[in-house]
């Protein structure tokens, strides 16, 4: 294997390489020239932690924009109660901060502390959204809450956003649990999916929250502007509980939310509801009149519990979500799940045959809960590959899946690439974004890596698309 040397904060590290390449092709290769100078294509974004904090790579926040600028969360610092503080980074087309970004290239985010499943988006304008889960302490009561804050593409925090003092938009909402995700409409509008207790089974449920360009609810979606979508019906057929991790928004205005429903504890299935613009359900869509509902297996079976996270639409309309499998709810990762719907809601039996597929963890396959789509819809799934049969070893990789949801020989080996970790030990994929806009076209990731001993910390690197049209 081919050595490496690295240097970051004048620590001099030794590396070793295992992106594999394919024989003729580029494709999963990693940009030694990505970053600054010496970096060996590994931008760090945040400090040297303590590996004994067990942070470094589990923020999810991660965009990029017209320009190729990359947006991503990652962890800044520790607050006195041991929790992780996370910061938003702006890095250039080329690997290096955007320092024009809140002075430094970096923002920290005032109110509520980012938590590793805070979410980030970008609106037409050129602004940045970030929500986060926290709590406000009421009295000694802590009562849940999603807060959202926006920034101009300089990193200035808006303070006529939500509150109109402190620039927080905060959504009041019961039993909230991450992951949760935003995307703002072409108005400036941004939709929330998310998770609540129902009002009237008190179970945790789906839910879609509207605020308005101004970051106030909109009480004109749903409820006083959450949308409690799934019913009774639907818990008495698919379980009671049930998570929202993901949002898309169509260009007719109308909303996809994707996420898991089931117990939670012995069976979850994948689900993907499309509301219309008032938060109702559009009974047009999928196989139970607003909903599709996807399981991986019964009951007791190795995939029985799937945990669907993230979603993304093709540009024909096709819906790709992406999430991870196990036995159990508490048990080890048996697989990653992956399905592709039409625009209609329908299994795509184009797709692997069956609409669907479960790659295993280990050696040729990815633990996954990230997705991204290439301009050519190729779907990249990315997460860390299991080395051992414990899961105690772990690499970075990326998958990429033809449109016929096999591995892309032309990528990487056998359609993954590993990314190694840049301290010599374990290394993990936290979020994946594509970026169209060169000539080319690039994979851009954010790297959870550590030495298995004292160190963590959290990198962007780079990977090549492919070059030529039978590699890309």
């Amino acid at each position: 294997m081919k050595t490496r040397v690295l240097i970051l904060a004048g620590v001099l590290l030794s590396t070793q390489a295992s992106i594999g390449f394919a024989q003729s092709c580029t494709g999963g290769q990693l940009d030694s020239t990505y970053g600054p100078s010496g970096s060996d294509g590994f931008v760090q974004i945040s400090p040297l932690f303590s590996v004994t904090t067990g942070i470094g790579g589990d923020y999810e926040g991660i965009r990029s924009d017209a320009k190729s600028n990359v947006f991503v969360i990652a962890p800044a610092s520790v607050d006195s109660d041991g929790d992780t503080v996370g910061a938003i980074s702006k890095v250039a087309a080329n690997g290096n901060r955007d320092l024009s970004f809140g002075g430094y290239g970096t923002v920290v985010p005032g109110g509520q502390p980012l938590s590793p499943y805070a979410a980030m988006t970008t609106d037409g304008a050129g602004n940045v959204l970030v929500a986060t889960q926290g709590f406000i302490d009421v009295f000694t009561t802590p009562t849940d809450v999603i807060v959202v804050n926006r920034y101009s593409a300089l990193g200035v925090g808006d303070t006529s956003y939500g509150d109109g003092v402190s620039g927080v938009a905060t959504i009041p909402l019961v039993n909230v649990s991450a992951p949760i995700d935003l995307r703002a409409g072409v108005d400036g509008s941004v939709i929330v999916a998310a998770s609540t207790n129902d009002p009237v089974s008190g179970k945790r449920v789906p839910v879609a929250v509207k605020l308005k360009p101004s970051g106030v609810l909109d009480t004109t979606f749903g409820t006083g502007g959450i949308g409690f979508f799934y019913n009774a019906a639907f818990a008495a057929m698919f379980g009671p509980t049930g998570k929202a991790t993901d949002v898309a928004i169509q260009p007719d205005g109308r909303i996809l939310i994707a996420g898991r429903v089931g117990d939670n504890s012995t069976f979850n299935q994948f689900f993907v509801a499309r509301l219309l613009s008032n938060g109702a359900l559009d009974t047009s869509f999928g196989t139970n009149a607003g909903m599709t509902v996807v399981s991986f297996g019964a009951v007791g079976t190795p995939d029985a519990v799937a945990f669907g996270r993230k979603m993304a639409v093709q540009s024909d309309g096709k819906i790709v979500v992406v999430g991870g499998l196990a036995q159990t709810a508490t048990g080890l990762p048996t697989g990653t799940g992956v399905i592709r719907l039409t625009s209609t809601g329908h299994l795509d039996t184009t797709f692997n045959g069956t609409g669907k597929q479960a790659i295993p963890p280990g050696p040729g396959g990815v633990a996954a809960v990230n997705v991204a789509l290439q301009d050519n819809d190729k779907i990249l799934l990315a997460g860390q590959q299991f080395v051992d049969a414990a899961q105690t070893v772990s690499v970075a990789a990326v998958m990429r899946l033809t449109s016929a949801g096999q591995p892309d020989s032309t990528f990487g080996t056998f359609g993954v690439a590993t990314i190694a970790s840049p301290l010599g030990g374990n290394s993990g994929i936290s979020g994946v974004t594509y970026t169209p806009f060169k000539a080319t076209g690039n994979i851009v990731v954010s790297v959870g890596a550590d030495n298995r001993v004292t160190k963590s910390a959290s990198y962007l690197a780079q990977l090549d698309s492919g070059h030529g049209t039978k590699c890309h």
